[in-house]
């Protein structure tokens, strides 16, 4: 398939890609935030369900922020979306109450795989590490990859590399002209910060 025909394709629908996207986007966070306030109240099985109903939100997203990534070109960011899928979905159907599914190594090779395929891509269409949104991607994918890696390991810090993200892709964003998707990031931020503080003081009191 030409890469260049499907962009074309998509480029009409980028407003409710990006509206999709960012919709189900913010529930995740918000979900993530109902679990941590749940756990911190000692409702353990309740916390359970908040968590596997915010990775649902994530999944649901993810095919209208793909579209969206692509739209714009940024190849490292999609690739990296496109390739954590497989790991949510079955994480999802394999975890239970008390034990969150955390990963295996092929899971980890199928991320990686997609994000190199991203990665290359963009140095092909850009004639290398050339643009301030490669970059972002680079920040973005990195912070991304390290939240996921303590999210599903039951850490605090998720939360603040997450909030990275939010802030880089905020920017990369901005720099698109995306206004909407921009004060969702804003918004996302936010309870992401408010997750944080409830996690971390949840721990303090344990």
């Amino acid at each position: 398939m030409d890469v260049g025909l499907l962009l074309l394709a998509l480029a009409p629908y980028a407003g409710w890609c990006q509206a999709e996207g960012g919709i189900f986007y913010f529930l995740n966070k918000v979900f993530w935030l109902f679990e941590e306030i749940s756990e911190s109240q000692g409702a353990a099985r309740k916390a359970d369900v908040w968590k596997i109903r915010g990775w649902k939100m994530y999944i649901i997203g993810t095919p209208g922020v793909i579209a969206f990534l692509l739209i714009k070109h940024h190849w490292i960011f999609a690739a990296f979306e496109a390739g954590g899928i497989p790991m949510m979905l079955y994480g999802i159907f394999v975890s239970k109450p008390g034990k969150m599914y955390a990963g295996s190594w092929l899971d980890y090779i199928i991320l990686g795989l997609f994000t190199v395929v991203g990665v290359l891509y963009s140095l092909w269409e850009f004639g290398g590490l050339t643009t301030a949104p490669q970059l972002l991607e680079a920040v973005i994918v990195f912070a991304f990859f390290a939240s996921l890696l303590l999210k599903l390991h039951r850490k605090p810090t998720a939360y603040l590399w997450l909030a990275a993200m939010h802030l880089s892709a905020g920017y990369l964003l901005f720099l698109d002209g995306f206004l909407p998707i921009v004060l969702q990031q804003a918004f996302s931020f936010i309870v992401v910060v408010a997750s944080y503080v409830v996690a971390v003081r949840k721990h303090t009191a344990g």
